[in-house]
């Protein structure tokens, strides 16, 4: 099972799914090379997104982590 992006909306869609749970869109089966080269497109694309999400992810819990220090020194000046 692996997740893959719907051709119809963009969505993330299980694999197994027949059609898109979002959109209604017919889910295609790779039986030729064009077919299987465009969802390995399509799966480059949405990895590559979630790797920046989490990259976000972990520079955002840095910031947070920095601004908690902050505002604990800010409180002890007072």
């Amino acid at each position: 099972m692996y997740i893959s992006v719907c051709s119809g909306c963009g969505r993330s869609v299980d694999s197994t799914f027949r059609f898109c749970p979002w959109c209604g869109e017919k889910r295609f089966f790779a039986e030729g090379n064009e077919n299987l080269e465009k969802e390995n497109r399509s799966m480059k694309i949405e990895n590559e997104r979630l790797d920046k999400i989490y990259e976000m992810d972990s520079k955002l819990e840095k910031l947070e982590e920095e601004l908690e220090v902050l505002v604990l020194s800010a409180e002890m000046h007072k």
